[in-house]
């Protein structure tokens, strides 16, 4: 854009003293003018400012913009090669001459070489000390990774390792945010399709046919689409979190369901535990009335008699609330946990169920055990179900050897703590130790057959494992899972 320097703002005079004049690209959001300026600062920082050599990022610039359908980057910057206006904004900058414009133009891309030995090249080249020259073949090297990194930034691994190996982390990271730049720019002009190249651009255009063709129909230009490659990915990208939403939700309705399913299973279990209680609540009220009936109550009593039926109150109503908790629907919330509580919240579910089973449950807790991160209801859910597989697996075993030992001590790895359930009931048979953790395999008639697979999932989740051992020199069988400490 041309204009008398009075005609210009503040910021279009900093513009128009870098390049020599002002680019039609800083002036295309009259609208919100502010945005404009923001590019400005990330241009000057990225790009302007970024201690590369001003005529090899100009020359990137014009090689990278190859890639883009809109032209305005690249007849723009490869202006400022020939010497409209200034190269990287820097008047020092040497001016191009039109055959090496059109050299860089036919300059082989890295989807055209027939191998990847320049790759190779480049990753036992040496770490450099400078930045090579023009025409190069270390440049062309370095252009060539550059280029499957800003095309293909998932696919681009090898290249930017050989980039970091052959320029060192600190050149590495200011030919990265070039990239960034350049990739901004082309976004820009496809976002803003009005953008129209400058007058100058028209001038040397005319100079030479070839060049002209070069810049205008470069087969490689859909190369990097932004517009719709862009676009493409972001609707990809939300329909893959759309997808893992839904899976997330479907875990959590199945882990729901096991739990319910449980809870069914220990029904009749925590009803003799609400019983209990209740019972004993309606014998105090009785006694509570005879006492009261007295010529002289006695007072003591009253007030032990009321002692106890607050006891059994909060005792029945510490019951209603585990279950209550257990088998609602439950937002996963990571807490630091006392691993002592989680494993006694889960006893009190099971402790009637393994007395009507002849079960004897044991603790081993490691004194002095670090607290885990976790969501309580969800690691409750696998310790639980790791102790009633094992009541029903001692189920066939003679009264008097009915054992199931839960017990907790810091892990073999730093930073872990491990938890494990151990029965003696018939242990696992070595064709089916791989199988009990895959959904939907069961050993139970009325079994769901997800258990197990819902307790790895979710110890996975927490960062730990779950797995299974075989008791050493006897029947039975171990499940062992790791948390994470807080």
């Amino acid at each position: 854009m041309s204009a008398s320097p009075s005609e210009l703002s503040d910021f279009e005079r900093e513009v128009a003293r870098r390049f020599d004049l002002v680019p039609n690209f800083f002036t295309s959001a009259p609208g919100a003018p502010e945005v404009i300026e923001k590019l400005w600062d990330f241009a000057k920082s990225a790009y302007l400012d970024n201690p590369i050599p001003s005529l090899f990022k100009e020359r990137l610039f014009v090689y990278l913009s190859r890639f883009c359908e809109v032209r305005y980057c690249i007849l723009r910057h490869c202006g400022f090669l020939l010497g409209y206006g200034h190269s990287s904004g820097d008047p020092t900058v040497e001016v191009q001459t039109i055959a090496q414009a059109i050299q860089l133009l036919k300059k082989q891309t890295p989807w055209q070489r027939s191998d990847d030995s320049w790759l190779a090249a480049l990753e036992a080249s040496p770490n450099i000390e400078v930045w090579p020259d023009s025409e190069t073949e270390l440049e062309d090297q370095i252009f060539a990774a550059a280029a499957i990194v800003f095309g293909e930034p998932g696919q681009a691994e090898r290249a930017r390792r050989a980039l970091r190996h052959a320029l060192g982390d600190r050149r590495y990271e200011h030919l990265m945010g070039l990239l960034a730049f350049i990739r901004t720019a082309h976004y820009w002009t496809v976002v803003h399709p009005d953008l129209a190249p400058e007058e100058d651009i028209g001038v040397y255009l005319s100079i030479n046919e070839e060049l002209a063709r070069l810049l205008l129909e470069d087969p490689e230009a859909a190369r990097c689409d932004m517009g719709t490659r862009l676009f493409t990915e972001l609707t990809d990208l939300r329909e893959l979190r759309r997808a893992q939403l839904e899976l997330t939700d479907l875990r959590e309705q199945l882990a729901q369901a096991e739990r319910v399913s449980l809870l069914g299973h220990l029904a009749s279990a925590l009803a003799h535990e609400l019983v209990q209680p209740l019972t004993a609540t309606a014998a105090n009220v009785d006694a509570g009335r005879m006492e009261l009936e007295k010529e002289e109550p006695d007072l003591e009593e009253l007030r032990a008699i009321l002692d106890d039926i607050s006891k059994d109150d909060s005792r029945a109503a510490d019951i209603l609330t585990r279950m209550r908790q257990f088998s609602r629907r439950h937002v996963i919330d990571m807490q630091p946990l006392a691993v002592e509580d989680l494993m006694q919240d889960v006893i009190a579910l099971v402790h009637s169920e393994a007395i009507n089973k002849h079960a004897v449950l044991a603790l081993v807790m490691q004194p002095d055990l670090p607290r885990v991160l976790g969501d309580r209801v969800h690691l409750s859910q696998v310790l639980l179900n790791l102790i009633v597989n094992s009541i029903h697996a001692v189920e066939s075993r003679p009264i008097d050897a009915r054992g199931i030992v839960i017990e907790a001590r810091t892990g073999e790895a730093n930073g872990e703590v491990e938890l494990a359930v151990r029965d003696t009931g018939p242990g696992i048979p070595d064709n089916l130790a791989g199988e009990v953790f895959k959904p939907f395999f069961t050993t139970k008639p009325n079994g769901m057959g997800m258990g197990l697979a819902l307790s790895r999932t979710i110890v996975e989740a927490h960062g730990g494992r779950l797995w299974t051992d075989r008791m050493p020199q006897q029947d039975g069988a171990i499940f062992r899972f790791t948390l994470k400490r807080a």
